[in-house]
């Protein structure tokens, strides 16, 4: 699509295409289908036959205008005014996304947000200028990455938001811009520029 995190064009700049939600079967040569055109969707979950996503919308014009959409047969809206929805991850009864905020308002609209398969009980974990974007989970917590910090939250809502990383390494490095982020059960793995 027309943006990408955490850097991107400004809306003035011509997309050379839309952007997509396709799917593809695992085999070499399958067509892909595309399931929605338009927006800047990012975020992705799957659950069962039903895909949802998070579309950023245009944080660059200072608009709240990201959505949280899924398809079950057809394009449904299941949240929206979204500052800058990035990231999302489902469990057996939540969604999880991230909101990156909006310039207009310094990023201080950033959060971390669950909400019901359907979009209802919207619950804000943390919130603040966090610029959050990859988000992983294990039983208890939702980890997520922001520009200075990996941080974990308690998917619950009770107690208060933890930055797990030091501002600097014990080499000296800094870590910052952290953008990619897994976890394969124990030790959490991240990518930053």
């Amino acid at each position: 699509g027309p943006a990408g995190l955490p850097y991107q064009y400004p809306s003035s700049v011509a997309s050379t295409s839309p952007g997509r939600v396709r799917r593809s079967a695992r085999t070499p040569g399958a067509v892909p289908e595309t399931l929605h055109e338009g927006g800047s969707p990012c975020g992705l979950a799957v659950i069962g036959t039903r895909v949802l996503w998070v579309d950023r919308g245009d944080p660059e014009l200072g608009l709240s205008n990201g959505t949280l959409q899924a398809h079950d047969g057809a394009v449904t809206t299941l949240v929206s005014d979204e500052p800058a929805p990035t990231s999302l991850i489902a469990d057996g009864t939540y969604l999880y996304w991230t909101r990156y905020g909006t310039q207009a308002l310094g990023y201080t609209d950033g959060a971390v947000v669950r909400a019901r398969h359907d979009g209802s009980e919207i619950t804000l974990l943390a919130s603040g200028d966090l610029k959050a974007n990859a988000l992983v989970q294990d039983d208890s917590h939702v980890y997520f990455a922001g520009p200075a910090h990996i941080y974990r939250v308690r998917k619950d809502g009770s107690g208060a938001l933890e930055p797990l990383t030091k501002a600097a390494d014990a080499g000296g490095a800094n870590d910052f811009d952290f953008v990619g982020l897994a976890s394969d059960g124990t030790p959490l793995y991240w990518t930053h520029y």
